[in-house]
């Protein structure tokens, strides 16, 4: 509905905000899309799962969208820092567009996407009894742990882990403080406002 929405009206992605929504929508498709199969990707013979009929290829499809999800959240931070930008610092929307959206888009896409492919490369995307994700293989799997998982793939493994922790951990702090900002300015805003119409 928002890509449709924004595509249909008269500025289309000629904003920079625009652009950052329909993106974000596009990643949020896939990573709906990649979430709605539950369980049903998860190879057959793991342990603690209802309605799994997939296999090893299914569940790295579902990660690897799942990770690829992990844009959104990014996304989400990018538009904080433009309205920020818009409304504290009253920056030009073709200015923010010029200095920071190369950057806003790379950082956004690049890390969920290096990351899907690593959990690719490794075969690190395994049951996480919802749905495929990356996990520790040895801890629903019938067959037990694959070969190579004490080393150079478990390494891999918590790196990415302790990556998206620390990503998430950031965009907290950056939309919190954006809000609290924004908030700040309109707040001020507004009590000028009121002072100037009693005047």
């Amino acid at each position: 509905a928002i890509i449709y929405m924004i595509l249909r009206g008269p500025k289309k992605l000629r904003l920079l905000h625009n652009r950052i929504l329909v993106c974000m929508s596009i990643v949020d498709v896939l990573y709906s899309s990649a979430l709605s199969f539950s369980t049903s990707p998860i190879p057959r013979g793991s342990r603690c799962t209802f309605g799994n009929i997939g296999n090893a290829q299914t569940c790295a499809a579902q990660g690897f969208f799942v990770t690829l999800g992990g844009s959104v959240p990014l996304y989400n931070a990018a538009l904080s820092i433009h309205y920020m930008a818009r409304i504290c610092y009253k920056a030009n929307e073709e200015t923010i567009a010029k200095k920071f959206e190369v950057f806003m888009h790379a950082t956004a896409l690049i890390i969920p996407f290096g990351a899907g492919i690593l959990g690719l490369v490794f075969n690190l995307f395994q049951s996480r009894l919802v749905f495929c994700w990356i996990a520790d293989e040895c801890r629903f799997s019938e067959e037990g742990c694959g070969e190579g998982w004490d080393g150079v793939r478990a390494k891999v493994n918590a790196f990415l882990i302790y990556l998206f922790v620390g990503i998430y951990t950031i965009i907290i702090f950056v939309i919190t403080t954006s809000m609290f900002m924004i908030f700040r300015v309109v707040r001020k805003r507004e009590q000028a406002m009121k002072r100037y119409s009693f005047a």
